[in-house]
């Protein structure tokens, strides 16, 4: 029996499965280039899916009226759609799994293999992006108190983070900050990869309970991803 490879960690820095597409030349607006980390959110595929609880890749993304391109190095160019700042992208194919057996009388199982990511772009600025300024206050961090590589921005959901948890004589205001007035764009949203078998197919034997590899199916892999801006990935 076939084993599956999950699209998004097949390849450290690469999505393969949205990778089956012709190349042309870059189009549009470019958004921004991201170094974009995904955090596992649920495997219900089982072990016929390896998911890594993290993952890690680089992209440029571009907009071009309501469409929009997803790219990253040494893979093809991904079209989707743009509207008010969302982007999504999906792509398919079908997966042969094993064939039919006529003497048993048992029909071939093949798998629709599907990965859409949808992302939101925010425009902010550098010290919009590092902290909240309406949440500290200017006299309220100590420089010594933070280390500053302690901390990695991809890691971080803004959201996550109480401004009342700060003790107000932590903060120095000679501590240096991010230049507020440089502009800078980062994304979130989330890649959905689902199985599910094709019209016809009798994909029984896959699932764990006739010992087979899927816990479930259909089923879907999903993380969350989170991108910050990097240096150019292309010329």
């Amino acid at each position: 029996m076939r084993r599956l490879a999950l699209a998004l960690v097949s390849a450290p820095l690469a999505i393969p499965l949205l990778a089956c597409l012709a190349t042309p030349a870059p189009e549009g607006d470019l958004v921004g280039d991201f170094l974009v980390r995904g955090v596992l959110e649920a495997n219900e595929c089982g072990a016929a899916v390896p998911a890594n609880e993290t993952i890690e890749l680089r992209v440029q993304l571009r907009r071009d009226g309501n469409l929009a391109t997803w790219r990253t190095p040494n893979t093809a160019i991904v079209h989707g759609t743009h509207t008010d700042g969302s982007y999504a992208f999906s792509f398919g194919s079908v997966l042969p799994v094993f064939e039919a057996d006529p003497v048993l009388g048992t029909p071939a199982c093949n798998l629709d293999q599907i990965e859409r990511i949808e992302v939101s772009a925010e425009s902010t600025t550098q010290g919009d992006a590092a902290v909240d300024a309406g949440a500290i206050d200017a006299g309220a961090v100590d420089a010594g108190a933070v280390d500053a590589g302690a901390v990695d921005a991809g890691a971080v959901d803004a959201g996550a983070v109480d401004a009342g948890a700060v003790d107000a004589g932590a903060v120095d205001a000679g501590a240096s900050m991010p230049d507020a007035s440089v502009p800078t764009t980062a994304i979130g949203g989330q890649s959905v990869l689902r199985y599910r078998p094709t019209a016809g197919s009798g994909c029984a034997p896959l699932l764990a309970i006739y010992g087979g590899p899927f816990d479930d199916l259909p089923c879907e892999v999903r993380y969350r991803l989170y991108g910050t801006p990097t240096e150019p990935l292309f010329d």
